[in-house]
């Protein structure tokens, strides 16, 4: 919903605004497409959006938006736009599928269960050097006494162990918990 009310807000301003950040970086803009709002409001046809960068920086009724000279004009007519799509229960193995998120329209995915190369290709993304989406990254898995996973985090009871590293940073707020559901039920109370 913020991330709506920022667009709106953006597509209120002046068209002087793709105008200041083209000076800063590549603009793109699709003309005369008809946006979809997945909120539940009315398709927006014969549209304008300007893209800055990663950003979306304006959108409104074509005749009313106007783009910086030195911008990307893809005429969309018949097109429709929608925004990023997050698949959220990945468990994305291989480097070569990362483009094929994005080849499909999603812009984010929640990978369940964290490897220390999901984390190398998180930065490699950002940086730009790799083409794929943005990622959540959820821990090891966290199992019962008998892991089902090979490579998984065995927890028998609440006490200190292999988990307890995961502590500090669940604390901080850096932490998605990927949890085995049929885990003991005394874990899974006392790991609260």
């Amino acid at each position: 919903m913020i991330r709506l009310l920022a667009l709106l807000a953006l597509s209120t301003l002046s068209s002087s605004l793709a105008a200041q950040l083209s000076a800063r970086q590549g603009i793109l803009v699709f003309t005369h497409v008809t946006v979809i709002d997945v909120t539940g409001g009315p398709s927006l046809s014969d549209s304008t959006v300007v893209i800055a960068g990663d950003r979306i920086a304006q959108v409104g009724m074509s005749g009313e938006v106007f783009p910086p000279a030195n911008a990307e004009l893809i005429d969309a007519t018949g097109k429709f736009l929608i925004p990023g799509l997050w698949d959220m229960h990945t468990h994305p193995d291989q480097e070569e599928y990362l483009p094929q998120f994005i080849a499909n329209g999603v812009t984010g995915i929640r990978i369940m269960w964290g490897k220390p190369y999901h984390h190398e290709w998180r930065k490699e993304i950002e940086s730009g050097t790799l083409l794929g989406p943005r990622m959540l990254i959820a821990s090891n898995i966290l199992d019962g006494p008998k892991p089902n996973w090979p490579g998984s985090v065995a927890i028998a009871n609440a006490s200190p162990g292999p988990a307890g590293r995961y502590q500090g940073q669940r604390r901080r707020g850096r932490f998605l918990e990927s949890l085995f559901v049929p885990s003991p039920r005394s874990v899974l109370r006392n790991s609260r």
